[in-house]
């Protein structure tokens, strides 16, 4: 695995899946699912398929992925909704796939600086997640009534 290049690995494990989930679960299946129901029914919908589908690992089931893939889903949906594209999903997904594939290279001493001790997420890091979340949540507002303003004109 540590023989790999880094680079052979971000295309193959996280811009290739990054791509094809985004085509499938937000290109597809969210717009099939506009087509029939509200955004929130779809987003709900095709959030909760995308959890599902990384339930299944290999031959191994991994309940313990639905959650916070669900929720990526969500937060993957309403992007691809609010800007009615699916590329600033795929950017968000290759780079969460390349965090995490990134960390999973390193051994425990290395993690410590990150996560210091416990193999659990820092309070600090989940803090400044939801600042960025709220952030990027303030941005695309912004930039949607930007663009209906100059639209309405």
């Amino acid at each position: 695995w540590l023989e790999i290049p880094f680079s052979w690995i971000l295309l193959t494990l996280a811009l290739a899946p990054a791509s094809a989930e985004e085509f499938f679960f937000r290109g597809f299946a969210l717009s099939a699912f506009l087509g029939r129901t509200n955004q929130v029914r779809s987003i709900l919908y095709s959030a909760f398929l995308f959890g599902l589908f990384h339930v299944i690992t290999g031959n191994v089931l991994s309940p313990e992925k639905f959650i916070p893939t669900f929720l990526l889903g969500l937060v993957l949906g309403t992007i691809a909704v609010w800007t009615n594209s699916i590329w600033p999903g795929v950017f968000l997904h290759f780079t969460h796939n390349a965090i995490v594939l990134w960390f999973s290279r390193l051994e425990p001493s290395q993690l410590e600086p990150w996560f210091g001790s416990s193999e659990h997420v820092p309070l600090l890091w989940l803090g400044g997640g939801a600042l960025v979340i709220t952030a990027g949540r303030a941005l695309f507002y912004s930039l949607s009534r930007f663009q209906k303003s100059r639209t309405a004109e």
